[in-house]
């Protein structure tokens, strides 16, 4: 229960929040058409969004590409990942510097036109070389990583009002929660689109002025159920440093059992980096494992949020081992 009280004392405070919510539970819980933002292409009440919505530069869609593209832990050779981002990245590139918004159009050319076509199309550009039609067993290849991982942008209206992640980002004046939901069934063919999501959010965050009154949270449920996040290894040095983001992390691995409480509440001391923050640990197993269940708010001191202390185990007294 401690991130939907986190939850409810960030809308009560009016602050703005994006959440990760893989199960729909903080969904159905605190989503506000009148004010939030909610994405999913299997919702109905999804805005339009589209890639193409999101770039200020052509380099903007390699950034996307390596959120949408993940590198396989299991495979060797680099190359296939690589050749399907820079076909990603160099294709989005083209049309959008043509003034293309219809994801149909991107998915069309990328993965179904003729090679000889889509060459064409790609003309000048890196990715002219891996679609090469006269070496088709590569440029197959490439496509099929391609296929496997963008394929959900199928998924994806071109009707409707359109939303963009970083203008919702950088309007100050705007509030609310942003929410990138799926569920179980969904799950495998959104998981590289929500993981997109949010390294524009996080990227888009980090380009923000210096400003000590912001507060953007975000709260990621489920996080290892995504692609690797790029952008969300330089978000707690920079939020600390700048002092101008609160972040909530929640992360959960399957093999933690519940119930869970509350096991330690530390204040951990400000330096030239940046304030002071406050560590909340959740779970017995907290201690032995830093990817277990955790939240992590870091902000001003005189900006946190209360928390609740249960009795705490005996590893987190006061001059006792953790073992």
């Amino acid at each position: 229960m401690l991130i939907s009280d986190l939850v409810a004392q960030i809308r009560s405070r009016g602050e703005r929040c994006v959440i990760y919510d893989k199960m729909g539970s903080y969904t159905r819980a605190f989503f506000d058409s009148d004010r939030d933002v909610l994405l999913n292409p299997l919702d109905a009440r999804a805005p339009r969004w589209s890639p193409f919505l999101e770039a200020r530069d052509p380099r903007d869609f390699d950034m996307m590409a390596a959120a949408l593209i993940p590198q396989q832990k299991d495979t060797v050779d680099p190359f296939w990942v690589t050749a399907a981002r820079q076909l990603f990245s160099n294709g989005a590139g083209v049309f959008w510097k043509q003034g293309v918004e219809d994801n149909r159009v991107l998915v069309d050319h990328l993965l179904k036109t003729e090679l000889t076509a889509l060459a064409e199309a790609m003309a000048g550009t890196v990715a002219q070389s891996i679609v090469d039609p006269e070496n088709p067993k590569t440029a197959l290849s490439v496509r099929a990583m391609l296929t496997a991982n963008v394929s959900a942008l199928e998924l994806l209206p071109d009707s409707g009002k359109p939303f963009s992640i970083r203008e919702w980002i950088s309007d100050e004046a705007r509030g609310g929660f942003l929410f990138l939901t799926s569920r179980g069934y969904q799950h495998a063919s959104l998981r590289g689109l929500i993981s997109t999501w949010l390294e524009i959010a996080v990227t888009a965050m980090l380009s923000l002025a210096q400003d000590d009154g912001r507060r953007v949270w975000v709260i990621l449920d489920e996080l290892p159920t995504l692609h690797q996040v790029p952008s969300l290894r330089r978000m707690a040095p920079a939020a600390d440093a700048r002092a101008t983001h609160r972040v909530a992390k929640c992360a959960r691995q399957g093999r933690l059992t519940p119930p869970l409480s509350l096991a330690r509440s530390q204040n951990m001391p400000g330096s030239a980096a940046g304030p002071a923050r406050k560590r909340v640990s959740l779970g017995p197993q907290a201690r032995r494992s830093t990817a277990d269940l955790k939240v992590i708010a870091m902000a001003p001191p005189a900006a946190e949020l209360p928390f609740t202390r249960c009795p705490s185990p005996a590893w987190a007294e006061p001059g006792r081992d953790r073992g």
